[in-house]
């Protein structure tokens, strides 16, 4: 596991991120399409820092506007 992490940076999830997170939920509920908190808050931290997000899980994330997936 170390040798892993030493290839990843890991992020601080902090207020800013919490406001996005909040935002996707608003918006994903408005919708009827809401998805697990833990996806929200994973999207809301990679749209805070304009990072792309790489996961299996399409099904999911593309309901979040805005996220970039790979």
């Amino acid at each position: 596991m170390d040798k892993l992490l030493a290839f990843v940076d890991i992020l601080d999830f902090d207020s800013h991120q919490a406001q996005k997170a909040a935002e996707i939920f608003r918006a994903l509920k408005r919708q009827n399409k809401l998805i697990e908190f833990r996806d929200i808050f994973i999207a809301a931290s990679a749209l805070s820092t304009n990072f792309p997000l790489a996961t299996l899980n399409h099904k999911h994330f593309k309901r979040v506007e805005g996220l970039t997936l790979i």
